[in-house]
């Protein structure tokens, strides 16, 4: 096993996600509606505890 971080840093609308040294992704969020950058996704939080992906990238 091994020691692993996991960490969000937010510099205002914008986040970046870290896992150990390296940043993993990177997107911004605007109230309910957020991107994420590296992966293409589209989310909009709705009411309560769900939310909607408009799109993302496939992996292979």
């Amino acid at each position: 096993m091994g020691f692993h971080l996991h960490r969000r840093v937010r510099l205002g609308p914008l986040y970046l996600n870290i896992h150990n040294t390296r940043v993993t992704s990177w997107g911004f969020k605007l109230g309910r509606f957020s991107r994420n950058m590296t992966h293409g996704k589209t989310t909009f939080d709705t009411p309560g505890p769900g939310h909607y992906t408009f799109r993302g990238k496939r992996r292979r």
